[in-house]
């Protein structure tokens, strides 16, 4: 039961991020971390996301280790 414990998916759940396209940008929105950013491609808003995460996790002061973060879309 021990190993089980360790799995990075229990200790570290991953946060849902909404990513929607309209009028020529990607949008990604995630309730758990105050996260809303765009860009014109799916690879910028990936980069714009794992740029912006550690910081919102720090600024909101929120219960989730920030070098071990896992995104669900």
């Amino acid at each position: 039961m021990n190993l089980v414990a360790k799995r990075p998916d229990v200790l570290n759940p991953p946060l849902i991020v909404s990513v929607t396209y309209a009028d020529g940008f990607y949008t990604a929105v995630c309730d758990d971390l105050h996260l809303v950013t765009e860009a014109e491609t799916l690879d910028a808003l990936h980069d714009r996301v794992w740029e912006l995460a550690p910081e919102l996790v720090e600024l909101n002061a929120l219960p989730v280790d920030s070098d071990s973060l896992r995104f669900s879309a």
